[in-house]
């Protein structure tokens, strides 16, 4: 009997664990706060790769399931985001960051909880 494997290689995935509070100074966070209850805020120069500096970035809410949400997205500052979350049950989500026209290895992750 011979057994066959197969491998599927695929870029590093980057998961942000939980912090408590809403201050990303104190925390070093791209995402916080984590658990969020109405809205999270996205810090896109904090994430764990390069943006180029004309690039947009692209953030993108999926769920569990891997449905992507519809979230509206306020820009704070040339480097923050706010998304409204409000409309969503609680769960955990998958936040994805990443840049029109970049490579898909500039590409992060994110899992957060929706109180």
């Amino acid at each position: 009997m011979i057994a066959t494997l197969s491998l599927v290689l695929l870029a590093p995935i980057i998961v942000a664990m939980p912090n408590e509070g809403g201050n990303p100074a104190d925390q070093d966070a791209a995402v916080y706060p984590n658990p969020a209850q109405d809205f999270v805020f996205v810090q896109v120069d904090r994430v764990p790769f390069s943006l180029p500096a004309d690039a947009e970035p692209s953030i993108k809410v999926v769920d569990i399931l891997g449905n992507s949400m519809n979230v509206q997205s306020e820009q704070i500052n040339p480097t923050t985001y706010r998304l409204d979350l409000s409309q969503y049950p609680s769960g955990y989500y998958l936040l994805v960051v990443n840049c029109e026209g970049c490579p898909d290895a500039n590409k992060g992750f994110f899992k957060f909880l929706k109180q």
